[in-house]
């Protein structure tokens, strides 16, 4: 019968590395096969021998799924993760760096003047409308740099609170 490797993912500074393991033991780092054991010393000391070579180690702190450990006095700082979980993370990451803002108004008034038009490129700080209320004018600035999607106001448009003003395609 064939034992089937577990893999998992190392994060380190963001370089993906994976780590396949068989019954508890590492058996490949990337695409290199190893020889390791590990032997626990106390509850936060352990001794690790890989390919023959001994290393002393310590867990610094462990949080979910995110490690600090030091080997030979030297600190190291890196996350685990199983492969799908990783790449449900990437996708979710990325669904949301391309998904637009949808800008709001703060507070209920009425559209004086729009500044920007669909498909206009913004960048942060950059004056998109005037929204007057409580009969003061109110300069509404974008919180992005970004491309204009769609625009759901125009001059003289009256607003609530959280009405959606306009959609800004992320950058």
């Amino acid at each position: 019968m064939k034992t089937r490797n577990n893999r998992y993912i190392v994060l380190i500074e963001g370089k993906k590395i994976p780590v396949d393991v068989n019954k508890g033991s590492i058996q490949k780092i990337g695409k290199t096969q190893h020889e390791m054991s590990l032997e626990r010393v106390d509850s936060d000391e352990f001794m690790v021998n890989i390919d023959g070579k001994q290393h002393s180690g310590e867990i610094i702190r462990l949080k979910q799924n995110k490690c600090i450990v030091a080997v030979n006095g030297n600190t190291y700082s890196f996350e685990i993760t199983s492969e799908s979980s990783h790449r449900r993370t990437r996708k979710i990451k990325e669904q949301a760096a391309s998904a637009a803002l949808k800008l709001t108004a703060p507070l209920p008034g009425k559209i004086m003047e729009v500044m920007v038009t669909p498909g206009q490129k913004v960048k942060k700080g950059e004056a998109l409308l005037v929204l007057e209320a409580m009969k003061m004018q109110n300069e509404i600035q974008s919180p992005v740099n970004g491309t204009i999607k769609n625009l759901n106001v125009q001059a003289g448009s009256p607003v609530m609170k959280d009405h959606i003003l306009m959609d800004i395609e992320v950058e």
